[in-house]
């Protein structure tokens, strides 16, 4: 998988025609691999955060124009959003960048190569404005150049972790940071006001993959999508969501497919009346030994379904289960907004509280030692879960709002 991967990314070092496939847009949207979480029913994959927006862009008139980030490995067909790759020509500037810091050639070159790369492709775009899941410094610092306004959306947790955090942009002396971070709910938009406010305005503007659903917009899109599939054959009792995390499968509190040891011994118990619905990682998808491992432990168990909870919107799935069990995804702060508590497995505390204080303050999440008796009791203690409701900040006014008031941008007439 690794070497495939390797030579995949050798081969765009040289494609040499991207940028002429570069096209003018008012905003541009840049999303990952990692981001394209959802296949529709024709085969593309869809980025549940960005391909939304670019819906509800498109729906206010907007014209709109999808980048892959540089490395990603589907692109063009293979996409909802039909995007265009520029990962030959970052590829290349960072090569050359390597080789230039390598050999001290700087009196040779001006300013950084990743940068002036950017520059060539974004002064193409005559954009206003880009949309990205974490956009790199080279490309911020090169959007700030050219007056264009960088929105970061919120894709997960935001903390001082990595992207948030100002190691990240060492090398930048903290420059390229986007002008903007797109936050889904008022608890993350505090985080960063308290955080890095000085470096990025927070602006509230909901989760758009919910709105799509809370508003029923583009049915023609999701086809099947807004109902959950009737092949739940589960027997009378709750419903519980695990939804997993990739990278975790060799932890010693977890099993091989990444399922916290003591929690799968309850999946187990046949005595229970409970129902499980298993939502597994996009990256775990990629890895065939991975998919073979879940079907060996799981497919003996009528009370276990794992395909269906992988595949369907993750809205549909809130509004059909009491109870969500994790070890600290994101999912906790997409479950409150359905009113569903969540049960925390994580041994480390300290990164709980960082990414969920305020939910765990609320009672809406509780951090659970990971045993046998203190899970099934926190399932037993908290079922059944409370009426489902949507907070007022998931209003699909708040994106066009962003966009006609504070980057001053008009609808295409």
């Amino acid at each position: 998988m690794l070497l495939r991967r390797y030579f995949n990314n050798l081969k765009l070092i040289f494609r040499t025609n991207e940028l002429s496939k570069v096209k003018k847009a008012d905003i541009i949207l840049m999303s990952g691999d990692h981001d394209l979480g959802y296949r529709l029913n024709n085969g593309k994959k869809y980025a549940q955060i960005l391909d939304s927006l670019n819906l509800i862009l498109n729906h206010f008139n907007f014209y709109t124009f999808s980048i892959a980030l540089p490395g990603s490995q589907i692109f063009g067909s293979k996409t909802f959003s039909s995007s265009i790759s520029v990962s030959g020509l970052i590829y290349r500037a960072h090569l050359l960048e390597r080789i230039k810091s390598k050999l001290q050639l700087g009196q040779f070159f001006e300013g950084n190569l990743i940068v002036n790369t950017w520059l060539r492709i974004l002064s193409k775009t005559k954009a206003k404005v880009i949309f990205a899941i974490q956009p790199t410094p080279e490309l911020c610092i090169a959007a700030n150049k050219l007056g264009i306004n960088v929105c970061d959306y919120q894709h997960g947790v935001i903390s001082a972790e990595n992207y948030y955090g100002f190691c990240y942009r060492k090398k930048f002396n903290n420059l390229g940071w986007p002008n903007y971070i797109l936050c889904w709910d008022k608890d993350s938009k505090k985080w960063v006001e308290e955080n890095i406010s000085s470096n990025s305005v927070p602006v509230l503007v909901g989760n758009p993959w919910y709105l799509i659903f809370k508003n029923n917009l583009f049915k023609d899109v999701f086809s099947k999508g807004f109902e959950i599939k009737n092949n739940l054959t589960f027997k009378n009792g709750p419903i519980i969501l695990i939804t997993l995390q990739w990278g975790l499968e060799n932890d010693f509190d977890n099993n091989e497919i990444g399922v916290n040891k003591f929690l799968y011994q309850l999946m187990l118990n046949k005595h229970l009346s409970f129902n499980w619905l298993l939502r597994i990682h996009p990256v775990q998808f990629n890895s065939e030994t991975y998919i073979c491992k879940i079907k060996e432990l799981l497919s003996s168990l009528e009370n276990v379904e794992w395909e269906v909870a992988s595949s369907l919107p993750l809205p549909i799935l809130l509004r059909n289960i009491d109870l969500h069990i994790t070890s600290h995804s994101a999912v906790t702060i997409e479950a409150e907004s359905f009113n569903i508590k969540t049960a925390l497995l994580n041994n480390n505390h300290a990164i709980l509280y960082d990414y969920f204080g305020s939910q765990i303050n609320k009672g809406i999440a509780e951090i659970v030692e990971p045993t046998y008796e203190n899970i099934l009791d926190w399932i037993n203690k908290n079922i059944p879960s409370n009426n489902i409701y949507f907070e007022t900040n998931l209003e699909i006014n708040l994106i066009n709002n962003f966009l006609s008031n504070i980057l001053n941008l008009k609808k295409n007439e």
